[in-house]
Parts: C-alpha cells; structure tokens; sequence
C-alpha cells in the first residue's frame, strides 16, 4: 500500500530535485509534440494507458483535476527517481500527451517535475529547485518563493499549499503565509482554503515544537513530548480544529489526508497493533471505514465532491482490493475495467467528479500509469 503524505513526497523531492536531467522538450501546452494516446472503449468505462515518452521506458503520474487531466512524468529508467536521468514532464488533456515546457533560464540539465494541476489548467512544481507555475503552459517562477519551497497543492481559487525549511505554507498570487508549526503534515487544500492534515499534541493541547521536544504547560513542570502523538487537524483561517478520533482506537498517529468541497474529510489512523484504520470525518463525527469495508487493514485514499471514496483495502472479507465506496455500496474498480484488457489498477490514486479514476498497474512487475474513465458522467450531487 502507498501512503503518501506531503511532508514525505516533498522532503524527497527537495533530496532529488537537482539531480541531472535534461532532453525535455521544450513546447507549450498547445504547441507540437504531443502524443495522441490510445483509448480502449468498454460497456460503461474506457481505459487509457499513459505510457513513457518514446526514448524513455517508465512513467510516472502524480495528480489529476476534475477535467480529467493528468500530470506527470516520464524517466528514461523505471525507478530513476534517484538518479540523474532525464526526467520529461507532460500532460495528458483530452488523451493526448503534451510535454510541458522548460523555463528559459534552464540549461537542459535539470530536472523538471510537475506536481499538481487545478480546474482551471494551472500547474505548480519545480525545474531544478526553482518553483514554478506554468499558466496556458508557459512556465514561470512563482514570485516570493525561492528554491527552498516545495509546491505540492493548488486549489481552484489558485492558492498554493507547499513545504519549506520553515514549515509549511500558502502561498497567494505572491503572498506567502506560513502555517502554525504545530502541523507535521500539511496533506490537502480544498477550494475554501481549508487545509487539512495533522498536528502534534500532548494528548489535551497543540504543541507548538518539533516532535520529541520538550514544552511547558501553564502551570506544569517541562514534560516530555511523545515523539509519535499526532492528531488530525484542519486549519482555516488561521484557526485550528482537531477532528475527534475513533473510539475505542488505540491509535498511535491520525491524520488528515483529503478533504472535498463539501466538508468531507478522508485520512487514517495508525493503532498500535499495526493496523491501518481509513477514517472518514463528516457531520462533525469520525467513521470507522474498516469496518464498512469489513476490511481488518484499509488505505482510503482520494474523495470527491460526491462523497465517493477510492482506496485499497486488504482481500480477508473476500470482496475487492481496490475498490470506490459511497453510501454503504462497494465497487471493485477492477470489474469497470473494459473486457479485452489485461490492465488492471492495484495502487489507486485519484478519484475526481467526473468518476475519473487514476492509478497504477503492477501486477507484470512495472508500475504503468492508468486512467478509467466513466463513458457518461453526472455533474457531483452537493450535500
């Protein structure tokens, strides 16, 4: 299972974002080079493969808005992550695959990564350490940020939410707001500004210092801080919420990880036995999802404006790996796959208003970008 928080996605971004690159293409959005992509159509669904560029063996994908458009990557080697390896970042827009431009600045030999993409076709990531936006694919450098800030969300109101030396941030049309240090993890932003993630405590109250560091209470003497107490948090205007935990949950770290445009909230929970429980907050309650998964480990990992809910949970009820839950209704997102097609998705990672579902094929040994996409699709049902 994938659990990927922005801290940690950032923190190895900001490790390998100089390493060598070069041989991307330099175009714009609608300029040439883009590559028609094949779409497999099904009774209800078609499926798209999102393959490397011709040249390089490995692609890579990291987010997808509610048009459908995917953003990404394509390395020369699978798994290069690490390496100094050409890396040539695109999108994919009405199944074409168009490479995204270099800043003018570049040399050719940095490497070039987006890393989130908003409704209006906004794109925020980095060429080499430097942030940029790319606007009707025209990259940019972001103004006020520079190479120690990390872009990793952008919300349709084109606020910024990133990770810094400092902690993390939001930035707005050039205004930079740091969060409350509290946050360990900062994971999403939804069109309100509301961000949602996880905060350390001392049980009772927020702790405003690094984990494993030692603060004082009005009134108490200096106490240690357990180095792996977490709770999930949103952040709205500078206020802090605590979302209530599970009960009975002997739960070592809870936190936040998506949040939709009506207030829904999707996240985890870490016990100490080891298991992973998927929460989902709403109407101001915590809801066990394991359990109407009748799953014993669950990785809920996306939510739409709809309340549909995309992750992986494991086989022991029997029903589906990887499955779209809503309303009490299981879907095996393997049975929308259209017949003909050995693909399937077993590491999901996006499910957007339109039903759209992104992923990854793993089951021949190499990861393979794949999107599902519904034939027809319904407008979300606002609750």
């Amino acid at each position: 299972m994938r659990r990927r928080t922005l801290l940690m996605a950032a923190l190895g971004l900001l490790a390998v974002a100089g390493c060598g690159g070069g041989g991307g293409a330099n175009t714009s959005q609608a300029g040439s080079g883009g590559v028609p992509l094949t779409r497999l159509p099904g009774a209800h669904y078609s499926l798209t493969v999102i393959p490397p560029f011709p040249g390089d063996q490995a692609a890579h994908v990291i987010g997808m808005n509610n048009r459908g458009q995917v953003i990404g990557w394509s390395s020369l080697l699978a798994g290069a992550d690490l390496y100094p390896w050409p890396w040539h970042p695109f999108l994919v827009s009405n199944g074409v695959q168009i490479p995204l431009a270099r800043l003018s600045t570049d040399s050719g030999i940095e490497s070039v990564r987006p890393l989130a993409i908003n409704d209006n076709g906004l794109i925020v990531g980095l060429d080499g350490f430097t942030p940029i936006l790319w606007r009707n694919g025209i990259p940019a450098p972001m103004s006020g940020l520079n190479q120690d800030y990390v872009p990793v969300a952008i919300n349709n109101a084109n606020v910024v939410l990133g990770i810094s030396s400092q902690g993390y941030f939001l930035w707005d049309n050039g205004i930079v707001t740091l969060l409350p240090h509290n946050f360990g993890a900062a994971n999403a932003l939804n069109d309100a500004g509301v961000v949602a993630g996880s905060v350390l405590t001392d049980g009772q109250n927020f702790v405003l210092l690094p984990s494993g560091a030692r603060a004082s209470a009005p009134g108490t003497v200096d106490q240690p801080i357990a180095p792996n107490l977490a709770a999930a948090a949103l952040l709205q205007n500078g206020i802090t919420t605590l979302l209530p935990r599970l009960p009975a949950s002997a739960s070592l770290y809870v936190y936040a990880q998506a949040i939709n445009n009506v207030g829904q909230v999707l996240g985890s929970v870490h016990t100490i036995q080891g298991q992973n429980q998927s929460v989902l907050w709403q109407n101001g309650q915590a809801i066990d999802l394991n359990t109407l998964l009748g799953a014993t480990f669950s990785d809920a990992v996306s939510i739409n404006d709809s309340g549909q809910i995309l992750g992986s949970r494991d086989a022991s009820a029997g029903g589906p790996t990887v499955f779209v839950y809503q309303n009490g209704a299981i879907t095996d997102v393997n049975t929308l796959i259209p017949q003909g097609s050995t693909r399937r998705i077993d590491n999901p990672l996006h499910i957007n208003n339109r039903g759209d579902i992104l992923g990854y094929d793993a089951h021949q040994g190499t990861l393979v970008p794949v999107l599902l996409s519904p034939n027809e699709f319904k407008e979300p049902v606002v609750k």
